[in-house]
């Protein structure tokens, strides 16, 4: 068949529960980041790094 037994499972799973639109493609990025910095730090981060011209080092202290 080409494909690992697990493989072949999970998309015969998938066409059991949801039918053919189980089969469709599905994104790969995660739903959230739970470790994503808020915008507000990251606005500010791009502004030092693009006006001031600050390096990460820089930015650290």
């Amino acid at each position: 068949m080409g494909i690992s037994r697990q493989c072949a499972s999970k998309w015969v799973n998938r066409y059991r529960r949801f039918g053919e639109a189980g089969l469709s493609d599905r994104p790969s990025a995660p739903r959230r980041q739970p470790t994503a910095a808020p915008a507000e730090v990251v606005v500010r981060i791009e502004w030092l790094r693009r006006d001031r011209k600050w390096s990460a080092r820089r930015i650290a202290l």
